[in-house]
Formats: C-alpha cells, structure tokens, sequence
C-alpha cells in the first residue's frame, strides 16, 4: 500500500516547497538516511494539527495523488501522462511524463527523459507519476 504514497526524498521536496497539507503517513528525519527512507509510519486517521513546515522529526508522506492535486493547484505545475500502445510480439502500454507549468504568463514543458535525446518510457502507471512529481519538484525549486 506504501506504493501510493511519495517516498522520503519526494516528501522532503515537496516540505521544502511548502507541502503543509495533512497526511496519515510520515517519515522520521534523522542523521540516518537509509533509516529515514524505510521509515514510513501510518497513522490511522489524518493528522489534522500536523503542520509540516515547522516539524523537525517528521515529514508527511502524501499520497501521490495528493502530491499532484497540490502542484497543480498552488504552484500551476500539471503532470500529464499518456499512454501508448506499443504492438509487437506482444500488446503492452508504456507511458510518458510531460510536466506543464507556466512562468510570467509563459507557458513552458519538459518531458521526463532517459538521457538527453530520449523521452523515458516508463511500464506502470504509478512509477511515471512518480517521476513526474519528482521532475515538477526540480523544476520549481529552479
């Protein structure tokens, strides 16, 4: 189930970007990185006086989907993800990550790549969201 939620590093992106939305999952923050990304702790309901910015023993886990609902609504960052059919031997989809975002009334994009000419395939759904907050993450701490 930990799948759906963003993993430590994404959490602390998002908390340097402002992330204070509640969350019912948490990583420690400690001087052992390794502990820290297998921290994850559920908590059975939202934890409503959890404020995010100021705590320094924890991070909010955030699902992804939550992750992405708030790029998009308060820092006009939008992941899009299509699918395509690739045929072949056999019939699979892969996917694609473009993240949309605007400066100054500007509209920009920026595909998440394999290297510098190739646009990264990815084989489920949840890894190219993944990637994609990941990629919003750097581009708006630019």
């Amino acid at each position: 189930m930990n799948e759906y939620f963003c993993d430590y590093k994404t959490s602390l992106g998002l908390k340097d970007l402002g992330y204070d939305e509640p969350c019912n999952r948490y990583y420690h923050i400690t001087d052992d990185d390794e502990y820290n990304e297998n921290s994850i702790e559920a908590t059975e309901f939202m934890d409503f006086d959890f404020v995010n910015s100021k705590n320094k023993y924890r991070v909010g886990a955030p699902s992804l989907f939550n992750a992405m609902l708030w790029l998009a609504q308060l820092n006009d960052t939008v992941i899009r993800i299509t699918p395509e059919l690739k045929y072949g031997e056999k019939r699979e989809i892969v996917y694609y990550v473009e993240v949309v975002y605007w400066t100054d009334a500007t509209y920009h994009n920026s595909y998440v790549m394999e290297d510098d000419y190739t646009v990264k395939q990815f084989e489920n759904y949840i890894d190219a969201l993944r990637a994609g907050i990941d990629e919003a993450i750097t581009i708006i701490k630019k």
